[in-house]
């Protein structure tokens, strides 16, 4: 294996999160709602987020030690940071900005999320601290048979576990968003998806036997949907959710027909 392969497999990971991240990108491009507001909301999306996993890094920090100890206690607690700081905030900012949101601009709330997640943490800055790694460690490459294996392996869970993240924060985006214009309790079960994430705490540091990383992913991912629906049925978005991503579609669709055409 040479150097120059061993680089490709390295940037795999943040490139398939970077394209991941990509389609929620297209998807808030390509979102209605009041015109000009769909920068603002894109900007939104970045602040609520951005904010969520700065207090969540905070949490760490100062109660590293709890963290730190493979415990229920802890797996719960991580799963919490996220329903409070992550979901929490994206309805509170929904709340705050609502003379900029319409329910038309909902979607490009919840695409926002989702690539600030893929497409900027894990993909743009996942390449700029890969190439650190790289650069600081000499014999970081050419890598090993056996560690090339491991990171092909993991590529296929990889990706379901990116796809259940943008299914994750798309649908408590758009969720965050109708919730401001109709105001109903029905929308609180946006919140327990965030505990998928004492799930994922509990894979990570209990290493558990019988559950691999694929299975671990295809589980996820599942939940995610099953949650989505679900989520979207109770509270009356079915439609309204369709209606946007066929939209977006539709609109994509003519502009690559305009293209070809020419």
């Amino acid at each position: 294996m040479t150097a120059l392969h061993s680089l490709f497999i390295y940037y795999l990971v943040p490139v398939i999160s970077l394209l991941i991240g990509a389609i929620s990108l297209l998807a808030m491009i390509g979102s209605r709602g009041k015109g000009r507001s769909i920068a603002l909301v894109f900007g939104i999306a970045v602040f609520a987020y951005f904010l969520a996993i700065f207090l969540k890094e905070i949490c760490d920090l100062l109660f590293r030690s709890f963290f730190l100890k493979p415990n229920i206690e802890g797996y719960i607690a991580v799963g919490a940071q996220t329903v409070f700081f992550e979901i929490g905030l994206a309805f509170l900012f929904a709340l705050i900005f609502k003379k900029y949101l319409d329910s038309q601009s909902a979607i490009a709330m919840g695409s926002g999320l989702a690539m600030c997640e893929n497409f900027v943490l894990l993909g743009i800055f996942g390449i700029i601290s890969t190439t650190f790694t790289i650069e600081l460690d000499s014999a970081a490459l050419p890598l090993k048979s056996s560690v090339i294996s491991t990171y092909i392996s993991g590529l296929l869970p990889h990706i379901l576990d990116r796809i259940s993240s943008l299914t994750g924060h798309t649908v408590w985006g758009f969720l965050a968003v109708m919730f401001v214009f109709k105001k109903s309790w029905r929308y609180l079960i946006a919140f327990p998806v965030g505990f998928l994430d004492s799930f994922a705490i509990y894979f990570d540091e209990a290493h558990p036997a019988y559950l691999s990383y694929l299975l671990f992913s295809l589980i996820t991912l599942a939940v995610s949907i099953l949650w989505a629906y679900a989520a979207l049925k109770f509270t009356k978005n079915i439609t309204p959710f369709s209606d946007q991503v066929r939209y977006i579609l539709k609109k994509f669709s003519r502009k690559t027909t305009n293209i070809e055409a020419v």
